[in-house]
């Protein structure tokens, strides 16, 4: 199988089985400690295979990856469509990553959508990285238990998710024409647009959004992974007082 379809370290597959991903084999270190043995457990109850190798075979296996105790062999990550997320009812917050291309800052982001208990990230088809190992591994796992929709014109998207009641809420550093974070009453339904790390969001898309929110800070603009967990606990803090 393609290497992209296999993750390294325990506590990351660990993460993946409790998820319920599907898994089609388990290399796993001869030498067991409390973690890899909780793993091969589980993995003998799901019915996955699991071959128990000598050290130096895991390495042989997992070329860049050396030095891990558990690999799989996993299939690809789902990814949702836009007929998916229209159809999705009731109140849902996302966040749209766009134009990401940095797979450690999608990572970070997919990981601060989960920790906050956001529906979805949203990514677009064109100029965003896709779900590679490098963004499972930063995100910690938060993948697995995270819907991911990819869409097509960005624009587009948004106009039909107007059109479901949703608002659009883009970010940017502070002008006379954004509102800070911490007055933002953020509706139940809503779109949260993060931009590419060193362009941030076009003209056209800031034009789309209904809000445009800045965070205050010390600096001009901030990494967009930490930008998105700040952006959410804010959310996640007002959805608790409702």
């Amino acid at each position: 199988m393609d290497k992209k379809n296999r993750i390294y370290g325990a506590k990351l597959i660990l993460e993946y089985i409790k998820s319920g991903g599907s898994i089609s084999k388990i290399w796993l270190a001869k030498s067991l400690n409390a973690l890899t043995q909780e793993i091969e457990e589980l993995a003998r109850k799901h019915k996955i295979p699991v071959n128990k190798v000598e050290r130096k075979e895991l390495d042989k296996i997992s070329d860049e990856y050396k030095g891990k105790s558990v690999i799989a062999e996993v299939s690809p990550i789902t990814l949702y469509d836009e007929k998916f997320l229209l159809e999705q009812g009731g109140d849902r917050t996302y966040i749209f990553a766009v134009n990401i291309e940095d797979p450690q800052n999608l990572g970070a982001m997919l990981r601060s959508v989960h920790a906050f208990s956001a529906d979805g990230l949203i990514v677009s088809n064109r100029n965003t990285t896709t779900i590679t190992d490098s963004v499972i591994r930063a995100s910690a796992g938060a993948v697995f238990n995270t819907k991911v929709i990819r869409v097509g014109n960005i624009s587009n998207t948004l106009k039909k998710l107007k059109e479901n009641q949703y608002w659009v809420y883009g970010t940017d550093v502070k002008s006379e024409n954004s509102e800070e974070i911490r007055k933002v009453k953020f509706d139940k339904r809503s779109v949260i647009l993060l931009g590419n790390e060193g362009k941030g969001l076009s003209p056209i898309l800031k034009k789309a959004c209904d809000f445009i929110v800045h965070i205050p800070c010390a600096f001009n603009s901030l990494n967009v992974s930490v930008a998105t967990g700040i952006i959410l606990s804010s959310v996640y803090e007002q959805r608790q007082d409702q």
